[in-house]
């Protein structure tokens, strides 16, 4: 048999018990870390597509201006 801190028996069936517990508890923690590392990869996902359309759209700034267009007012690249 195992004993706790005490050197006091712990019947196999509470070990179990404690066993379960104790993983049930791990499980969730690791739902909880996958949920929030979901959340931030989300929004890591939508900056990063923000980045994306400024960056196109000041490349196409960059075209037009090359082209001798006359740029495109700052609110509209932004």
């Amino acid at each position: 048999m195992t004993r706790d801190a005490h050197g006091l028996e712990i019947p196999p069936r509470t070990r179990w018990k404690q066993l379960y517990e104790a993983l049930l508890n791990e499980s969730l923690r690791i739902r909880r870390d996958l949920e929030q590392a979901r959340e931030e990869l989300q929004q890591a996902n939508a900056r990063i597509t923000l980045m994306t359309t400024q960056m196109q759209m000041l490349r196409n700034q960059n075209k037009a201006l090359r082209a001798g267009q006359a740029p495109l007012p700052l609110e509209e690249v932004a």
